[in-house]
């Protein structure tokens, strides 16, 4: 196995990767994708933020506080939020712009800003209480989580087997949707 992370778009083909996961809106290709999923964004920051800027009440005030900052969403530095057919764009101060989701949770835990990324990249710090869920009823924007291969009829068996292993433990973390 050779393992190859980028948070950006690559040519599977062109590459020669048998498999990617791929999140957010797929453009029409030649690939066969394999849907796993809906992935579900929420704010949240570690209690030491809170401590020194407060909970906010409004997502507008998130405008003037620190923020961490996914460096490939569309649009860039702005944090799209929905509540019961509202929607509202916030821009916050961003402290740390990255292009990978793991560096912007551990950023958060540490007390540098709050963040908006995938419950699955933060669920363990909710949970443990690193971080806190801000404005809960709010939510981010859904992401689709997708596995792709390359076109053709057949796999080799250790692909498949790859494949299949990736779509059940990648399912456990997202909404459930038919395929």
């Amino acid at each position: 196995v050779e393992l190859c992370l980028e948070d950006m778009l690559t040519d599977l083909i062109g590459g020669g990767y048998d498999i990617g996961l791929r999140i957010g809106t797929l453009a029409d290709s030649s690939l066969r994708v394999r849907r796993i999923g809906t992935m579900r964004t929420m704010l949240a920051a570690a209690p030491t933020w809170i401590a020194e800027h407060g909970k906010p009440r409004d997502p507008a005030v998130l405008g003037d506080r620190d923020g961490l900052v996914y460096a490939n969403s569309n649009p860039p530095g702005v944090w799209k939020l929905a509540r019961k057919g509202r929607s509202v764009e916030v821009r916050p101060r961003p402290r740390l712009k990255a292009n990978n989701g793991d560096v912007l949770a551990d950023a958060a835990v540490a007390g540098l800003g709050a963040v908006l990324l995938p419950e699955s990249l933060i669920a363990a710090p909710l949970a443990d209480g690193r971080l806190v869920r801000l404005l809960p009823e709010w939510e981010g924007p859904l992401s689709d989580l997708a596995l792709l291969t390359p076109p053709g009829p057949t796999r080799p068996v250790r692909v498949q087997a790859l494949l299949d292993h990736l779509a059940g433990s990648l399912a456990a973390q997202c909404r459930a949707v038919a395929e």
